[in-house]
């Protein structure tokens, strides 16, 4: 498998999608030299974008060229890079993409891959037990209101 879907480009250009792997599968990275490739330990460093130490394992510094990441054993990848902001997309300071000299949208560059059946890609959505009530306050007063008239009436 490319990164990428089609050759392995590793960039802030490209909005990747989670990616479905099995066991023993390879992933390919070609990290350039305005980027470099790190492994996150969770989703929350993920997330948080966190490269603290012991947070994220580099895998490749810029400029290092084609990486191949083997998928090992069943769980969930996570994958992004360091420089500037490009983990999480607060590129304030540049509009463009600087790798391929034209403007475009960037993106965050981080990809998670998941491995095995257990982990579909398909499960990005949390499903949360609690439950929205922000919009049951009119309903809620308007009903109070019509027992209240009903039981004075």
């Amino acid at each position: 498998h490319f990164v990428d879907g089609n050759i392995g480009v590793w960039s802030t250009s490209i909005d990747y999608k989670c990616i479905d792997a099995d066991e023993g599968d390879e992933i390919v990275f070609r990290v350039n030299e305005n980027h470099n490739l790190y492994q996150m330990v969770n989703a929350d460093t993920y997330d948080s974008c966190n490269f603290d130490s012991g947070k994220a394992t580099l895998l490749a510094g810029p400029g290092e060229g084609e990486r191949t990441v083997n998928m090992g054993s069943p769980g969930n990848y996570y994958f992004s890079c360091s420089v500037g902001a490009h983990c999480s997309n607060a590129h304030d300071d540049h509009g463009d993409d600087h790798d391929h000299g034209n403007v475009a949208k960037l993106y965050p560059q981080k990809v998670r891959i998941s491995v095995g059946k257990d982990f579909p890609c398909g499960d990005d959505k949390v499903v949360s037990a609690a439950v929205d009530t922000s919009n049951l306050v009119l309903p809620v007063i308007c009903f109070a209101w019509i027992c209240r008239k009903m039981m004075w009436s």
